[in-house]
């Protein structure tokens, strides 16, 4: 978590006010996000669909007729068609506008860092620069840079996801607490499940850097002697050197990519059987559904 936070303090350092408008702005589309989502269900009611007796109409059903006598708005089946998809114009709008900040933050943050190292290293002096394997230094310009701002993307998005989430929760909940008590419950129970998953990820993330920063400074290595390889035909033993570290390189990318791919799937795939079944016991056994 200390990580996480010195990433977005470096950043905010980096982007100033623009990362703190992008944080407003991802509010704000998960608040729209949410009133999307809480109007379907006074659609589903008005079509016919899950619909209850006027006097359990429930918190959105309530807030719904509030809204309308407030503003004089009868709640018919038109005006809430014409109100939802102004919502989702409204929040298609924001997410273009919350992808251009989210991307033109993360990639002038790789851009910063890359053109501060680049200025370091070029300032240091000769003999600290010398002592230094140039292989290291490409690959911190090349690969760590954008490694660091795919991490802060990653953050970002996990903001995006959590923000949207919360909404999510308020409107499942004014819709039936117990049912969502009920998914609570369960989720904590599959993030204890892909808890070790989630450590081999990071274990995997922590060897990228050294197995890359390897790799880079062996074929620096391999290409700044040349000659003197061919002069000793020493080929074979420099190919050999190359395939072992391209071949760590391979496997580590291989298992951190294969491993978040099969969680993602299998946690979908756990989510609509636990959704399905909560929707099923809620309704036939508690009747915690309108």
């Amino acid at each position: 978590m200390k990580q996480v936070w010195d990433i977005l303090r470096d950043a905010h350092a980096h982007s100033g006010r623009r990362l703190t408008l992008l944080l407003l702005l991802l509010i704000v589309t998960g608040l729209s996000d949410g009133v999307s989502m809480a109007l379907l269900y006074p659609l589903l009611e008005l079509i016919g669909v899950g619909s209850t007796p006027a006097a359990n109409q429930g918190t959105i059903g309530t807030a719904l007729h509030t809204f309308s006598a407030t503003f004089g708005i009868q709640p018919t089946l038109t005006t809430i068609s014409l109100l939802l998809v102004a919502s989702f114009l409204v929040q298609a709008i924001l997410i273009t506008r919350q992808n251009w900040m989210l991307f033109n933050i993360q990639k002038k943050y790789v851009a910063s860092w890359q053109q501060w190292l680049v200025s370091d290293f070029l300032g240091a002096d000769w003999t600290h620069f010398a002592s230094q394997k140039h292989g290291q230094l490409v690959n911190l310009v090349l690969v760590e840079c954008p490694r660091l701002g795919s991490a802060l993307f990653g953050i970002l998005q996990l903001i995006v996801a959590g923000v949207v989430l919360c909404i999510y929760l308020a409107v499942a909940v004014f819709v039936s607490w117990k049912a969502t008590l009920l998914l609570a419950v369960a989720s904590l129970g599959l993030l204890a499940v892909g808890r070790p998953i989630r450590q081999r990820v990071r274990r995997y993330g922590r060897e990228l850097a050294q197995i890359n920063s390897d790799v880079a400074t062996t074929l620096n290595e391999v290409l700044s002697g040349a000659k003197l390889i061919k002069a000793n035909a020493c080929e074979p033993k420099a190919n050999a050197l190359m395939t072992g570290q391209i071949e760590r390189l391979r496997d580590n990318l291989t298992w951190s990519a294969f491993w978040p791919s099969t969680t993602r799937s299998g946690f979908e795939f756990l989510s609509i059987v636990i959704i399905l079944l909560v929707v099923l016991y809620g309704f036939k056994v508690q009747h915690i559904f309108w």
